[in-house]
């Protein structure tokens, strides 16, 4: 029997142990949570040791291997589309082992090609911190395919919650997203030039930016959960 200086009652071992089982739940359940999190996840994500073992893949990176776009696995391992690709991941990955420094500070990336599409994948690769793989003290590697042949959706009414966005205005971003110029997106809404700078110039006030390359950004970050444009 055990005191509990929170408490100030006593506890039994077999409060402990239920105590403990409890937390081993609690933990399984967030785990598999987060799990179905990654899976609704719209990009690749691969979680893979040092030997480039695929140790978990979301539904997407599922997809990519089905489809053979560049990015592949072989005897479980991930594998990029050219020699070069891997020689690089290999030199990044190794680098980060023989530098803790470089292990902290790690974000690197590298552009493989994609067969079927006319863009690169983006591979984004980063240490995924206190965790580690298959053989003790091994670690575990992040790689985040980021495809640029389709923008994602506006979160619509996020935007409007967080900066008072209009419909018109996200409507204006959606197009810019797509990489339209100014005078693109004033023809096809069938604007003036210049109302459309007088409507980014509200956007770059209410959301607090000073560029397109900071609202983009941006963006970016609060749209992680949202879907592809079609």
């Amino acid at each position: 029997m055990v005191l509990s200086l929170s408490t100030g009652q006593c506890r039994t071992t077999a409060d402990h142990q239920e105590e403990a089982r409890r937390v081993g739940s609690l933990q399984k359940t967030t785990t598999e949570q987060l799990g179905d999190v990654i899976n609704r996840l719209e990009e690749p994500i691969f979680l893979v040791d040092e030997q480039r073992l695929i140790l978990f893949h979301n539904a997407a990176a599922k997809r990519v291997l089905k489809a053979k776009t560049g990015v592949g696995s072989r005897q479980g391992r991930l594998i990029f589309s050219t020699p070069a690709d891997d020689a690089r991941f290999e030199y990044m990955t190794s680098e980060c082992r023989s530098s803790p420094r470089a292990k902290s500070e790690m974000c690197r990336a590298l552009k493989s090609p994609r067969r079927t599409a006319p863009k690169d994948w983006l591979v984004m690769i980063s240490v995924l911190p206190g965790a580690s793989g298959a053989s003790s003290g091994c670690l575990t590697f992040v790689v985040h395919l980021v495809s640029r042949l389709h923008p994602r959706k506006l979160p619509v009414a996020a935007l409007h919650d967080l900066f008072g966005l209009t419909r018109k205005e996200t409507d204006v971003l959606a197009r810019l997203i797509r990489s339209e110029s100014l005078r693109d997106v004033a023809s096809h809404m069938t604007l003036s030039h210049e109302t459309i700078r007088a409507h980014l110039k509200r956007i770059f006030r209410k959301c607090d930016v000073r560029s397109r390359t900071e609202l983009f950004a941006l963006l970016q970050k609060i749209s992680m959960f949202s879907h592809w444009v079609e």
